[in-house]
């Protein structure tokens, strides 16, 4: 082999390792989504119950309601293969025990928590659930405030991708255009190589069947302040909660929370 066709050799190798690592990210995808509660999310009449245990890959029962007005916002996914059971890792971010989250398949109905629910993350702690979805269904991962208004950042990872794929970025279309003419040039170089046509062939297949990489969701930078009277509410709800019903990543005394709940309703009501 002539040194014609060793640098062609080399360049081609270095396009091979390129496709071969795009190809491994595009196998194991994952979405990274950041949010806020600001006071813009819409209100619904109840919650989730946080009973403290994460859901799994076995399906388990709906874990029922707390009679609280609490808001809440939903992130859409998609399962394109065969019944799939997904993983979400909650961030609280600055939210501390105020957001929880859980996931439904195929559509969300804030008026009935029950309807297709798939899942939680149990208490309203940094951590993971898992949760099984059918072949090629959509499923919404969703997020609620536990004590009423809340103003803060969240986030979490889920590993699946939205159902609308973005759009390829300038950058991303010129690494793979970058690819295909390092390819191109290697090709031509190692004609004369016994193994050129071969390994053409897998760094082109490797190429064309890489799939996008997982692109965070991200949310409004700058969020819209809540409003302060019912604020305060949510805060002396959530002390409440905390110091007196021993409630604050999961609800441990649904009666005693009744009490803090009747209280955050006739602080709001004197809200202008």
């Amino acid at each position: 082999m002539g040194r014609r066709a060793w640098i062609g050799r080399i360049l081609f190798d270095v396009a091979l390792l390129v496709g071969v690592m795009v190809g491994q990210a595009a196998a194991a995808p994952s979405t990274t989504v950041s949010a806020v509660f600001d006071g813009r999310q819409p209100e619904m009449p109840n919650r989730v119950f946080r009973d403290g245990s994460p859901t799994t890959c076995v399906m388990e029962a709906f874990p029922g309601v707390f009679a609280t007005s609490s808001f809440w916002q939903s992130f859409p996914f998609c399962n394109t293969g065969d019944e799939t059971c997904f993983t979400a890792s909650f961030d609280r971010g600055t939210c501390g025990n105020d957001v929880h989250l859980m996931a439904y398949i195929n559509r969300f109905d804030p008026n009935n928590l029950a309807m297709n629910y798939a899942g939680d993350v149990g208490a309203s702690n940094a951590g993971m659930f898992s949760f099984v979805i059918p072949a090629g269904e959509q499923f919404l991962i969703v997020a609620q405030t536990n004590f009423g208004m809340a103003d803060c950042a969240f986030g979490f990872t889920v590993d699946a991708m939205r159902c609308t794929a973005p759009a390829p970025t300038l950058s991303r279309f010129a690494t793979l255009l970058a690819l295909g003419l390092l390819s191109l040039v290697a090709a031509g170089a190692m004609r004369r190589s016994r193994h050129g046509l071969t390994v053409l062939i897998l760094g082109a297949v490797i190429a064309a069947f890489a799939g996008p990489a997982a692109a965070p969701i991200a949310a409004d930078p700058t969020p819209r302040g809540a409003h302060a009277c019912a604020l305060d509410c949510s805060a002396a709800y959530k002390a409440c909660a905390t110091e007196q019903c021993e409630s604050g990543t999961m609800d441990k005394n649904p009666d005693c929370l009744t009490q803090c709940r009747r209280s955050y309703d006739a602080c709001v009501a004197t809200c202008p």
